[in-house]
This record gives C-alpha cells, structure tokens and sequence, in this order.
C-alpha cells in the first residue's frame, strides 16, 4: 500500500506559516486528489477482499458488528457498495470491543490509521483501519431502550477544517440515534454479515428515502442528529 501520510504531516508543519502555506497549497491540493483516486482505486479492486479478512478477523475473535451507513444502503439498495463509496462503515457495541482489537487487527494485515474519542474513549469512539488501501471504519454504539447511538465527528462548515481544529482541539462531535430491535444475517456478495433487523427504519431514521439515491446528501442533511458542540472528538493518528 501507497503511503500518502507525509503529505498530511508536511501540511501540518507548514499551516501556521502563511508564506509557506500559500507556496504549499498547490502541492497539497495535488496529492488529495491523488489521494482520492488512489483510494477510489484500491477500492473497486480490493474492496470484497478485505471485507472478507475483516469479517474473519472479527469472527476469529468472537466479535459481533454489522453493516452500517453508506455501506447498509449498498447491501440494501444495490446488493453491494453503492457507486461512489471508496470505504466501509460498520458498526459495533463499545462494551464488545476486544481490549487489544489493534494487536488482533495487526495479526490479519490491518493497520489502524486513526482513531477519534470523546471523554476518554468511554461514550464516543471511532476508529479507522486500512488494508490493501481500503479504509474501514468503526463506529461504537452504545444501547439505551429501543435505540443506539454512536458518534461521527464535524467542522464548522464555514470555517477551514483545519483552521477550526486548532482553534477548537479537534471535531465537534455529533449524537448520531437509531431506533433497534437486534441484528439479522444477510449475504453480502457471498458473505455471510450482519445489518440489523429493522434496516428500513434503521435507514429511513438517518436517511429519509433511502432506495432513491440522492447526489446531493450531504452530513448536513442527516435527521435524528443532536449536534454537541460541547464534546470535542480528540483525532490520534495510528
């Protein structure tokens, strides 16, 4: 796998210099979109190939997940990944995640690329590994009733991504909510996974009208969101 990480830590060193920023920014914007058509790539050829190591890995390791986001919509709507999807979004308890799941995880060829935390990592959680680079990213839920919840993690969108992590100290994290009533099996390109049994309403909560694709979602557009700009989603490479 290509490693396109310096780029990001180059643009890290030279940001608070505008002179040098300025003479970046070409370069930067460059390799992000090489970047994106690398990952668009590896997707479409390795994509099943490295669901299938994770759905092993987590199984070998007595770990219950399901489909979840854009990659729910795809096993729905399009019996596979949806078109323009270049990574994989599962999810899971955080109570079920195994203590050293990055050592396990290291034992199948994945390497974890980042992770997010809110309050230490006990109530907000994300965490992403790459293979054969494929991104897949966790998200861990907690149960409350007859829903769960997890985290994704936002900038302000008038403001510079990264403008707006320094000033802040990182993403502000959003309560993402989910009506539930247990987990089914579903074939997915000939694997045998998870997605939960009320996919429709689990889909329609987040979505609206799901099975008709729309070019023009954004986050924003979301429902059953509460934005809490109180907690700071903390990024860690590695």
């Amino acid at each position: 796998m290509k490693d396109y990480q310096f780029i990001y830590r180059i643009a890290d060193k030279f940001h608070n210099n505008q002179l040098l920023r300025f003479f970046f920014l070409k370069i930067y914007r460059r390799y992000k979109r090489r970047v994106a058509r690398y990952k668009k790539r590896a997707f479409n050829k390795n994509g099943i190939i490295v669901l299938a190591n994770f759905n092993k890995a987590l199984n070998e390791a007595g770990c219950e997940y399901w489909l979840e986001f854009g990659t729910l919509i795809g096993a729905i709507r399009e019996n596979g990944f949806i078109q323009h999807d270049d990574d994989i979004d599962v999810g899971m308890f955080l109570k079920d995640r195994p203590f050293k799941l990055e050592e396990h995880m290291a034992k199948y060829g994945f390497k974890r690329s980042r992770h997010i935390i809110v309050d230490d990592g006990q109530d907000g959680f994300e965490e992403t590994y790459e293979m054969k680079g494929v991104s897949i990213d966790i998200f861990y839920f907690h149960q409350t009733g007859n829903e769960i919840y997890c985290y994704d993690f936002l900038t302000d969108p008038d403001a510079s991504p990264r403008e707006f992590m320094d000033k802040v100290g990182g993403f502000w994290a959003r309560k993402v909510i989910f009506p539930f009533t247990g987990l089914t099996n579903h074939n997915f390109l000939g694997i045998q996974l998870k997605i939960p049994t009320n996919y429709d309403e689990h889909l329609k909560a987040h979505y609206g009208n799901y099975m008709q694709p729309d070019p023009n979602w954004g986050v924003k557009k979301a429902n059953g969101t509460i934005l809490m700009k109180d907690k700071i989603g903390k990024q860690f490479i590695g």
